[in-house]
């Protein structure tokens, strides 16, 4: 090939390499970008759950089993001997009957197994009830149509119960006076009223379920130190996850959409409630009512249509480094909370991008807001109504809020009550504002006449996405100089194979 032919050939693709290098490179910044600012989780749709085939048809059909003592087991002819290591057996049955219960079992000490079994009884399809600590099993059933309970453990300590379906019961998994129960990689869906309740019992952990159209998905009055940790629940009529007069309870690293709301809790203190993605409720991500001694932190509280986080407390209410973007209400909103709180509630290093208000406070007093970033809300980053007195705001970044102006001016923070300090009165620190100029103080809308006498002049916590342009811009240019060099190390291959 003549050389100026070879030569054309190798510009046009190296051109060609640049362009395409370019616009991935635009749709890589747009996408790192939307990392930055907008660090959301997927959405879950409804399709992802999807009833577990079952084919009863493999299934020994078998009536109702009642056992009250160990003898039962016996009377039966269950294989399995009742030891730990050989416990008694109940698997492979299609009970389908009218009997109030499926299988009852009651006051028994032998250890056993409840496998591999559908149910459809009247009442109860699976019910155990005051057998010894340990002894028991419940995995891999099917509980269906039961006018209470798909599966219902009382007055029993130490159990599993996982792998298990329940549907179209009132509750999907039932248990009170039970503790140390181990609740997991159940699949709990149509329930009328709850797909697991749990009441009066202690130490549980409740794990990877999956829970799918009930008014309450996870109900857990008068529970104590336990965790719920790692469930999957949507299209809750009511609440993913409702936490009612308990103490010490961790809630984390759970998946809840499509309820009114995503974990509300009452009543209850010594809560964490930490990096659960709360998106796509119809009221709040998250609703603390009546709690204290409480840590919200971590979560991701995204496209909920009333506020992301809400807080109705009493005191010592800690809410850090939660992400609450695009909610039609505040990112975080708080109401009604006590003039005489010993420890108010503290918000810090939160970001609240493009909600309606960044954070807005009703009828509340001396809560602390600092070190936030308050992004494109399309009202005020802060927002305090008249009832709402002795309140910190400081050392925040508030950057394009309130960009059409109100009624009331075009500051990015609103203050209609009393005493209220936008700035730190140790430091004589303020907090930034992306629409000030000069060095004087910074105007707050409201009828506090409010300032900032101590601004920022440079973003405090926000960082910007130079870092990324730069990366951008410079992937590009070091592949192409890779492309150009290649060519020239062929180039020049060629050339001596040609004087050869």
């Amino acid at each position: 090939m003549p050389r100026g032919k070879q030569m054309r050939r190798a510009n046009g693709l190296i051109v060609l390499t640049v362009l395409i290098l370019l616009l991935s490179s635009s749709s890589i910044f747009t996408s790192i970008q939307g990392d930055l600012e907008y660090p959301k989780q997927l959405y879950i749709n409804s399709s992802f759950f999807k009833e577990k085939e079952f084919n009863s048809n493999m299934l020994i059909s078998h009536p109702s089993i009642e056992i009250l003592s160990d003898q039962g087991f016996i009377d039966y002819g269950f294989a399995g001997s009742g030891t730990e290591e050989d416990p008694y057996r109940i698997e492979n049955f299609n009970i389908t009957t009218l009997a109030f219960n499926g299988i009852r079992i009651k006051n028994t000490t032998k250890y056993f197994i409840i496998q591999n079994c559908f149910i459809d009884a009247y009442y109860t399809g699976i019910s155990v009830d005051g057998v010894a600590p340990f002894t028991v099993k419940v995995i891999n059933n099917i509980c269906a149509n039961h006018n209470l309970y798909g599966i219902f453990l009382q007055r029993t300590d130490f159990m599993t119960v996982s792998g298990n379906e329940c549907y179209n019961n009132k509750i999907g998994l039932a248990f009170q006076f039970a503790d140390k129960i181990e609740i997991s990689d159940n699949y709990c869906h149509k329930n009328s009223q709850s797909g697991i309740y749990i009441i009066f019992s202690n130490f549980i952990t409740i794990s990877n379920n999956t829970i799918y159209q009930s008014r309450f998905a996870i109900h857990c009055p008068y529970i104590q130190e336990s965790i719920i940790e790692s469930n999957t629940v949507t299209n809750s009529s009511y609440a993913g996850f409702y936490i009612d007069s308990c103490r010490d309870i961790i809630i984390r690293e759970n998946n809840c959409t499509d309820g009114i709301f995503g974990i509300l809790t009452a009543h209850s203190t010594l809560l964490t409630i930490q990096e659960n993605n709360c998106d796509y409720n119809y009221e709040s991500g998250i609703y603390l009512s009546d709690t204290d001694s409480s840590n919200i932190t971590s979560n991701y509280c995204d496209y909920n249509r009333l506020p992301g986080i809400r807080i109705q407390v009493r005191e010592n209410i800690l809410i850090e480094n939660n992400t609450c973007t695009n909610n039609l209400g505040s990112g975080i909103l708080t109401h009604h909370i006590d003039i005489w709180l010993y420890n108010p509630p503290i918000i810090k290093n939160n970001l609240c991008v493009e909600n309606l208000y960044g954070i807005s406070i009703y009828s509340t007093d001396s809560v602390t807001i600092s070190y936030n970033i308050l992004l494109r809300n399309s009202e005020y980053g802060v927002f305090l109504d008249d009832d709402s007195n002795r309140n910190k705001i400081h050392h925040n970044d508030f950057i394009d809020n309130n960009e059409n102006g109100t009624e009331y001016g075009e500051s990015q923070g609103y203050d209609d009550g009393f005493g209220n300090e936008w700035y730190d009165t140790e430091t004589d620190e303020g907090n930034h504002w992306s629409n000030h100029r000069g060095s004087d103080e910074y105007l707050i809308d409201g009828k506090a006449g409010s300032s900032d006498p101590y601004p920022f002049g440079e973003p405090l916590v926000y960082t910007p996405t130079d870092g990324a342009n730069f990366n951008i811009i410079f992937i590009p240019i070091t592949l192409l100089l890779v492309v150009r060099f290649v060519y020239k190390t062929n180039s020049r291959k060629t050339k001596s194979r040609n004087r050869l």
